[in-house]
């Protein structure tokens, strides 16, 4: 068993980003997107960028990048995936009803 051995198969979580003092954070990977089953199981699987970044602490997270997120990464870095790579920014979490539940959810500030 590894020494720093970490919990795998989780994304980075809304109550997770909620929960540290400093929400920095730094793209340190090409982003990629990746397929998840429709809960509509007759519609196509849905499509999500993951971004692979890393929090001021040093930790290493999946980011599943919302629409609005990527908008402010866009404007600051293009459209190329790769040239995503290097960017820095902060976290802000918003409590926001996803469906009928109440979520925290990620943005940019």
């Amino acid at each position: 068993m590894s020494e720093n051995a970490v919990v795998e198969g989780f994304s980075l979580s809304g109550e997770e980003v909620a929960q540290l003092s400093d929400k920095h954070f730094k793209i340190v990977a090409e982003p990629y997107y990746t397929e998840f089953e429709n809960q509509d199981k007759t519609k196509e699987p849905d499509r999500k960028l993951v971004v692979p970044a890393e929090l001021i602490n040093g930790t290493k997270v999946e980011w599943y990048a919302n629409k609005t997120s990527q908008k402010v990464i866009i404007a600051k870095r293009g459209r190329e995936l790769k040239s995503w790579i290097g960017f820095a920014g902060e976290f802000i979490v918003k409590d926001q009803v996803v469906g009928k539940d109440e979520r925290k959810v990620i943005y940019l500030k």
